[in-house]
């Protein structure tokens, strides 16, 4: 990534990360901070509200299972539109294909689909 920002590949703006440290990358201990979950910048006593508050717990759980529904209407209404499609093109081949025993010419045909 340095090598694409002095070549200016990279917009000026970015900001280039720092290197890990791949020695001590697999050396952390079972005390170390980095395993701590609690936000220490609020100034709060105890844990954040997530982890001690029951109602907020069943608050983030019924925040997903809303999100899932959305989710599962979005693929029921395209699931919908594609059998509506299916549907239709099934309708139109079983009309041409009746037409035509009927004897009908294929430009009326083609009149007939169109009006529908």
């Amino acid at each position: 990534m340095e090598t694409l920002k002095l070549w200016g590949s990279v917009p000026r703006c970015v900001q280039l990360l720092n290197c890990l440290n791949v020695e001590n990358l697999y050396r952390l201990d079972v005390d170390d901070k980095i395993w701590l979950d609690i936000i220490e910048d609020k100034g709060e006593d105890g844990p954040p509200l997530w982890m001690s508050d029951d109602g907020v717990r069943e608050s983030i759980a019924a925040l997903l299972e809303c999100d899932q529904v959305m989710e599962e209407c979005e693929c029921l209404d395209a699931e919908e539109r594609t059998l509506k499609q299916w549907l239709r093109e099934e309708i139109d081949r079983t009309m041409a294909a009746k037409l035509h025993m009927s004897g009908m010419s294929f430009r009326r045909l083609e009149m007939c689909l169109n009006n529908h």
